[in-house]
C-alpha cells in the first residue's frame, strides 16, 4: 500500500490539505508549501522513476533530477576552500532571508514584468506543441505538463536569490524568467 501522498500533491499545488487520522484531531493546511531536496544514488532515482504507482499518482512528475557527470579522474586534491568573506555574505544573506519571512504567515504573491510575461508565455507555448504526439516532449508529458510550473518556481527563486531583502516588492524581470 502506498504511503499518503497527499502532502506531497498538495504542498506542489498549493491546495489545501487536510488531513484525517482515526484518534487524533483532524488537521487542516490551507495554504501548504513544500520544500523536497533528496540526494539519492542513480539507481534509486531510476527505481523512484519507474514506480508506476508513484508515476501515477503524479510525484515523479513533481521533481526535477539532476544527474552530475562524475568528477573522478578530474578532482583537484588541493583545491582552495571558499574564501572568508564569500562564505561570510552567504550566510548573513541566507539568514537574513530567513529571518525576514519567518513571521509572515500569508503566501507572497510575485507579479511579472511585461518581459518575464512575454517570455513565460513564449516558452508555455513551445512546450505545448511539443507536447503532441511526435513533439519532444510527448513521451515526457506527465513531466513536462508542469514544466512551465516549473519554471515560474525557478524564476521567482532567482528573483529571490537577486533581491534577498526586497523581492517581494518588484516584479520578477525577463532576464530571470529566461
Amino acid at each position: 500500500k502506498l504511503p499518503n501522498l497527499d502532502p506531497y500533491l498538495m504542498g506542489h499545488s498549493g491546495r489545501p490539505l487536510r488531513v484525517d487520522r482515526l484518534g487524533r484531531e483532524a488537521e487542516y493546511i490551507p495554504n501548504p508549501t513544500l520544500t523536497v531536496g533528496v540526494m539519492a544514488q542513480p539507481s534509486v532515482l531510476r527505481k523512484f522513476g519507474t514506480n508506476g504507482d508513484l508515476t501515477g499518482r503524479g510525484i515523479v512528475a513533481r521533481f526535477l533530477f539532476v544527474l552530475p557527470v562524475s568528477l573522478a579522474g578530474y578532482r583537484d586534491d588541493d583545491a582552495p576552500p571558499v574564501s572568508e568573506h564569500i562564505a561570510t555574505v552567504y550566510a548573513t544573506q541566507v539568514h537574513a532571508l530567513a529571518a525576514s519571512l519567518a513571521d509572515w504567515t500569508d503566501p507572497v504573491v510575485l507579479t511579472l514584468t511585461d518581459d518575464a510575461r512575454t517570455s513565460r508565455s513564449t516558452s508555455a507555448r513551445a512546450i505545448e506543441v511539443q507536447l503532441r504526439r511526435g513533439g519532444a516532449l510527448y513521451d515526457m508529458r506527465e513531466w513536462a505538463n508542469k514544466l512551465t510550473g516549473t519554471t515560474m518556481r525557478l524564476a521567482a527563486l532567482l528573483h529571490v536569490a537577486h533581491h534577498p531583502d526586497n523581492a517581494w516588492q518588484k516584479p520578477v524581470d525577463g532576464a530571470q524568467m529566461t
